[in-house]
Order: C-alpha cells, then structure tokens, then sequence
C-alpha cells in the first residue's frame, strides 16, 4: 500500500452533493480530495427534477450558472391528474426567477458542477472506489481506496472526511444508527418529441400501483417515473412489457400516450429502489455523513436535491467560517451543529414526501387532496410553497395535511351521516394519523455519541 497524503477534506462521492460542496469550498484555499469511481457522465433516472428552493441554494452558493450549456428547462409549477380529470397549480402567482424549478438529465447536472472543479491546484480529483475507512481510536483519519489507474490500494488521509457516496452501509455502518428501509422502485423512462399537456410543469398522475411522474429534461425529453410499491407483485422482463403497455399506457394522458408506447417498445427504461433513510448520525470526530449516505425520503415530491444542496450550503459555511479559527480544532463544533441545525430546514420536506406519497396510494385521500388542491388559491399555493421548499414550515405542512383529511371526512358524510359513512370517516381519519405520525417521529432530531 503506498504512502499516504493528508488534506484538509476528503469527499467520498462525486454526485451532487459531493460535487457541489467541493464547488463552494473551491475558492477558500483547503486543500481538497474527491474521490469517485466514475468520473465519466453519469446515467441516472432519479435527481433529475431540481425544486425552486435547491436552485436558490446553488445561486447562494455563486453557483448561479448552474443550468446553462446543458439544455435544462424550466419548471413553473404541476400539472396534477386523476381520472382523466387534469389541472395545474404555479409555484407562485408572482413572475418571480427565485421561484422557477429546473429539469435535466441527472449526469450533465452532475458534469456541470463538477466543470467548477478544473484547474484548482488545491483540489485533487481522484478516479477510485472506496473500500475502508482508516480510524485512530474514535476519530476518523481518511479512507483507503482502490485506484482506478493503478488498480493500488492507497491511504489518503485528511482532517475531515465527508461521506456522499449513497448508502453505502459497508461505509457508513459505524456514522449512524439508522436502517434503510426499502419502499418498492421507481421504473424510468424517457419519452422523445413527446408534449407535456402543460408546458415547463411537471406533472402527477394519481394512478395505479403508484403515483406516476412526468417533466422534461431537455427540450426534447421527457422523464416519467412510475411508482411499484414494495409489497404489488412486480412484473419483470417481458411481463413488464406487457404489463406497462397495458396497465399503465391507459393512465397516461393522451397527449403522452403514442411516445410512451414507442418508449415501451423500446425497452430501454431503469429501475432505482425508493428508500427512507432518516437522519440518524453517530458524532465521531473528523466524520460527517452528506446527501443519501445520511438521509433518505420518497422521490414524488422531487425534494432530495434541495435536501442535499441545503446541507451543503449549511455544512460549507460551517466549515468556512471554523476554517477562520482553526479548521483541526474545531471539528466537533462543525459536525453538532450541522446535524443539529439541518432538522429545521429539512424535516418538512422529508415528511411530505412519503405523507404525499401515502395520500396518492390511498383510494379516497387521493381524491380529496386532488379536489382540494383544485380549489386554488391558498388551498394550492402553501402546500406548493412547501413542494418547493420555498416555505420549511412544518405546521403549515401538518395543518394542511389535516384539512385535507378533514376535507375526505367532509365528502364522506355526504349527503347525510349515517352509522356506515361515519365508520368509513373515522377509518380515514385513522389513515391519515397513521400516516403522518411515523413520519413525524423518523424526523425527530437525534444525534448519537460514538460507540468506538
């Protein structure tokens, strides 16, 4: 094993958030690693949806040309559809840029913020696979890797190691206590020269087994995510042919449906597990776990990028400002406060993720959520104020979470009570408690102390 060098930070991971937070801490003189396995562009079917509030964030970070030279386009809002009955909501009835989404292919994303990187002499990009961890008693030192080029395992050792590769529990096992919890799949696909029934908007179809997602990614591209549950009998290979040209096709808006036919024929769609990851960190020194290595939520609401890129903006001006007193001695203080502040900024869109999920899987809050929504005025633009992240505020969340409950009992009582309706109305409201509740509970703060 050859000799090892020590820099100020080691990033495991160069996707999005590994790669934004080396941009951001590029220009204030540390020394900087980045270790990935593939350098090369990236084909992913998820991360590709970013929300008003992530592409505030990159602004913030002086990231601001993040969406040019790669064809992103922008998102105004959704376009929710149920039984063949459709409408659409805006981010905001204000023409405002600070309130504009963005849809891309997931690896040119990645490839532009990895653009910012070249030609830093204190940035050291390195083309190799992680494979240990190196530890000095309960702190972390740096990682061992495999070299891509020399196929060498090699120390590199650095007084803060950032974790931003996915879950990877071989890696991460000793950094939290939480488990991941596999919810089912997503199935991607991309449709070509296919019109969007609204334009720059992406779009949810309440549908069976799951929620379907739709937006474009390029000028000619459109992304569609259908939802498979954990437990629904998923069909494979030939059956799945079969099974999305005749179960899913039909729910399809009609504008969409001869391209994903001709996608279907194609064969060429990918699947990505959907996971709940809560944040659950170990505090050991020299260690902090970023993106999917440390949480986790349901890919409908499109909030893991704005997730990932509010915890980078956090963690960087952690480390910018403690770099100031003394980078070494202060790392206890950068990895408690990044843990302990990052719950107030992201645990409302941790909970609507799999709380939105959950409504649009179940047979009548589907449907309610869907007339609420289309009500319009405050009754769409707050809840999209938290789609977006533009609001984090979780009351606002759990108070429009109830009303729509409310809202199914309502409909429910129609025309008149009787014993049987109020049965099925008390059963809804127990739904939604047993939805929202966990949800609540995964997001409490909790931070533990090291175990070596």
């Amino acid at each position: 094993m050859t000799k090892s060098t020590k820099y100020d930070i080691c990033i495991v991971g160069a996707g999005v958030a590994g790669s934004a937070l080396a941009s951001y801490l590029s220009n204030q003189g540390l020394t900087i690693a980045i270790i990935d396995q593939n350098w090369e562009e990236p084909d992913e079917i998820i991360g590709e949806l970013l929300q008003p509030s992530g592409a505030l964030k990159l602004r913030e970070m002086g990231l601001a040309d993040f969406s040019e030279g790669f064809d992103a386009q922008p998102i105004k809002g959704y376009g929710l559809y149920l039984n063949g009955d459709s409408f659409n909501i805006p981010y905001s009835d204000q023409k405002d840029n600070d309130k504009t989404g963005y849809g891309f292919r997931y690896g040119r994303f990645v490839q532009k913020l990895r653009s910012y990187l070249k030609d830093k002499d204190h940035i050291h990009l390195i083309n190799g696979k992680v494979i240990d961890l190196i530890y000095d008693g309960a702190q972390l030192e740096g990682v061992i890797y495999q070299d891509k080029l020399s196929n060498q395992k090699k120390k590199l050792k650095a007084t803060l190691t950032i974790l931003s590769q996915g879950s990877s529990v071989r890696l991460t096992k000793d950094l939290t206590k939480a488990k991941i919890d596999t919810k089912g799949f997503m199935l991607g696909l991309i449709l070509e020269n296919c019109e969007l029934p609204y334009p720059n908007h992406g779009h949810v179809i309440i549908a069976k087994p799951g929620p379907i997602l739709a937006y474009p990614v390029t000028s000619n591209k459109i992304r569609v995510l259908i939802d498979f549950p954990k437990y629904y009998e998923n069909p494979r290979g030939m059956e799945m042919k079969t099974y999305l040209r005749e179960k899913i096709g039909p729910q399809i808006p009609e504008i969409m449906r001869k391209s994903f036919y001709e996608a279907v024929e194609k064969e060429n769609y990918k699947t990505k597990p959907t996971c709940l990851l809560p944040a659950k960190p170990i505090l050991i020194k020299g260690a902090i776990l970023l993106g999917d290595s440390l949480n986790q939520r349901h890919p409908t609401t499109g909030g893991g990028m704005t997730v990932a890129l509010t915890d980078v903006k956090a963690l960087g001006d952690l480390i910018i400002k403690n770099s100031k007193k003394g980078f070494e001695k202060n790392l206890g203080i950068i990895s408690r406060e990044f843990y302990e502040s990052r719950y107030k900024e992201n645990a409302t869109i941790n909970i609507l993720a799999y709380a939105l999920y959950s409504v649009f899987r179940h047979p009548v809050l589907s449907k309610a959520c869907f007339d609420y929504l289309q009500r319009g005025g405050k009754f769409a633009l707050e809840p999209m104020s938290i789609l977006s992240g533009l609001s984090r505020d979780r009351k606002l969340l759990i108070r429009h979470f109830f009303m729509v409950a409310w809202f199914a009992v309502k409909n429910m009582l129609k025309p008149k009570p009787t014993l049987s309706r109020i049965g099925d109305s008390i059963k809804i409201m127990r739904d939604a408690i047993a939805i929202i509740v966990p949800l609540l509970l995964h997001e409490k703060p909790a931070i533990y102390s090291t175990n070596k």
